[in-house]
């Protein structure tokens, strides 16, 4: 593991723990249970690995309820973060115990591990939005590290890695990380609201030539004027988590002459597919080696990867899809269609289609059902003025039909997402006074 060499720029702790963590492994058997920032993560997975004990990332937004249902699923031995505090390490926050759970009503599902091969856990939301385990082996993970840093050219470009994704996520993990570790390039650990500024000069101290984020940080990523940056920084900067907006693309574009990739995954199934920094919105490209994609009758895409807990099932993405000839496109989500009035679509087209309009720079559609249980579509628009949000309107007159435009526009001042670029629903901003009977659907 990449323990020892990689550089951390997080605020929690650093590489130099990496010995503590061996010691707090040393002395129990059985899984460990993690929820530590980025930082941290290398160093028990490495401490992990040797002692071969399986290692479940639990995401530091997610609740107190999924942690202690998890550990109960589990029954781990050691668990690491800041809700066990039975032992410190040096002062710093990082606090692991041993101790009892009680059993949560909100029971986080983890699935049974088919192999005596230890490995990584990890904790995703999927297609219901409830919390569930998803359980990776090593080896199947170091083959999907392998697959995308050839597919990415990860090792050509650059002595490190610029990581400022969450390592509890499997895109952060697999591309900020094990990428790095088996391109023996350098991962560069970033805390996740590092300015852009701040990650700029840290891509040129370290000499990085790949750039793994989301793309709340690639929004940070602006200058006012173009930059001339050296051809071996920043070669191969990756996006994944959530939608990125043209907007942002086309600002990082122009500022810094780059294009941004986007990645396409499942926390299940892994790395699914890639498209080029001049693709579509909406289009993940084509499937990485190896991996099979599929439509079902709903027009749902199936998976197939070779470094999935079964690799012989097709593993339902929750997408809705399509295939042009060239690249697979999705246009929305199986629980995200809206019907009104018998006529569908999608929150994800909605959102797209306002997404293009200049200075949004980000996006979020509900649906409200009024007390006349007439539906209610409103869009939730971060800009900077109410012009904007009139431009946006204007965009949705010209591409969208009547029945799939917002009633109403919102202006924000930014979409709440997780550290994972996920979209925090129930943290949106009241509704205008004119909505306050309305409930979501």
């Amino acid at each position: 593991m990449v323990a020892g060499r990689h550089a951390t720029e997080d605020i929690a702790v650093t590489a130099h723990d990496t010995g503590s963590c061996a010691s707090l492994l040393a002395d129990a058997e059985g899984p460990v249970v993690a929820q530590v920032g980025s930082a941290t993560v290398p160093a028990l997975l490495a401490a992990a690995r040797d002692r071969g004990r399986s290692l479940w990332l639990v995401p530091r937004d997610e609740t107190s309820a999924t942690l202690d249902a998890l550990v109960a699923r589990t029954q781990a031995a050691t668990v690491i973060g800041e809700k066990a505090p039975e032992h410190r390490i040096t002062g710093r926050a990082l606090v692991a115990g041993r101790y009892l759970y009680a059993q949560s009503d909100h029971s986080a599902p983890v699935p049974r591990q088919e192999t005596d091969e230890p490995g990584v856990g990890l904790v995703t939301s999927g297609s219901t939005g409830e919390p569930r385990g998803v359980w990776r082996s090593w080896s199947a993970l170091l083959l999907e590290a392998r697959t995308v840093a050839a597919e990415l050219r990860v090792g050509e470009h650059g002595s490190s890695v610029i990581c400022a994704a969450p390592l509890s996520h499997a895109y952060g993990l697999v591309l900020g990380l094990l990428a790095a570790e088996v391109t023996e390039a350098r991962p560069v650990l970033l805390e996740q609201t590092m300015t852009g500024t701040r990650m700029l000069q840290l891509a040129e101290r370290y000499r990085a030539g790949v750039l793994v984020a989301v793309p709340a940080q690639y929004a940070r990523m602006r200058r006012r004027s173009a930059t001339v940056v050296a051809p071996e920084l920043l070669a191969v900067c990756v996006s994944a988590g959530s939608t990125l907006t043209p907007q942002v693309r086309d600002s990082f574009a122009v500022s810094f002459g780059r294009a941004i990739t986007n990645h396409y995954g499942t926390t299940a199934s892994g790395s699914i597919a890639v498209s080029p920094g001049a693709a579509t919105q909406g289009c993940i490209g084509s499937p990485y080696r190896g991996v099979d994609i599929a439509r079902d009758d709903d027009g749902q895409l199936l998976v197939r990867t070779p470094w999935s807990a079964d690799p012989a099932r097709a593993e339902p993405t929750g997408d809705i899809g399509s295939w042009d000839g060239q690249s697979w496109h999705v246009s929305g989500r199986t629980t995200d269609q809206i019907n009104i009035n018998g006529r569908k679509t999608t929150r994800a087209r909605i959102e797209a289609v306002i997404a293009t309009s200049p200075q949004v720079t980000d996006v979020a559609v509900e649906v409200l059902v009024s007390s006349a249980q007439v539906p209610l579509i409103v869009a939730f628009v971060a800009a900077g003025n109410d012009e904007a949000v009139s431009g946006a309107a204007e965009v949705c007159r010209a591409q969208l039909p009547p029945f799939a435009r917002p009633k109403r526009f919102v202006r924000v001042a930014s979409i709440p997402r997780s550290e994972r670029g996920k979209l925090l629903r129930h943290r949106l901003p009241p509704l205008p006074d004119s909505l306050q009977g309305a409930a979501p659907s």
